[in-house]
């Protein structure tokens, strides 16, 4: 476990670096987070998952994630569920390039402007949890998070002298 913990810490540093992530490299982290266990299901029927698999996912264990994630994913990208558009509405696609990798910066948009789920923080760093805010029309204010995340990064750097 702990190496693959620290393999992923890799693939998380080499995508933050070079601003991409592929989508199986994607899925291995997002199925680590347990926190989104309880958003897969609801992901799984809102994008209609449902109608060609089965009702409700198992989530039970990492691997079981990896692969819930990586057919939401491909819905959320494609538009199709097992590559057929017949039936299911239609969404705002989550953009991927034509090599398959996420741009990272979409990435955090959809997440929290579309999807309205956690960032991962292994791939977000420097927005943690906690700091994401909702503002007055419950939208996530990304610019006043990275500003509150800044503001603590700098009270833990140079205390007051109080």
């Amino acid at each position: 476990m702990e190496k693959e913990k620290q393999r992923l810490s890799e693939i998380a540093d080499d995508a933050i670096k070079n601003g991409f992530i592929s989508l199986p490299e994607l899925c291995m982290i997002l199925a680590i987070y347990k926190d989104y266990v309880e958003h897969l299901p609801l992901l799984w029927n809102k994008y209609q998952l449902n109608i060609r698999d089965t009702d409700s996912p198992d989530v039970s264990s990492t691997e079981n994630r990896r692969g819930v994630w990586y057919k939401i994913l491909w819905r959320l990208t494609h538009g199709t569920v097992a590559e057929l558009p017949h039936g299911l509405k239609r969404i705002k696609l989550l953009p991927m390039e034509d090599d398959g990798y996420f741009n990272l910066e979409k990435l955090r948009e959809y997440f929290t402007d579309y999807l309205e789920i956690p960032l991962p923080e292994m791939l977000f760093p420097s927005v943690s949890q906690d700091d994401q805010t909702v503002d007055q029309t419950g939208q996530k204010n990304k610019r006043q998070a990275v500003a509150i995340t800044e503001a603590k990064r700098l009270q833990k750097e140079y205390p007051s002298a109080d």
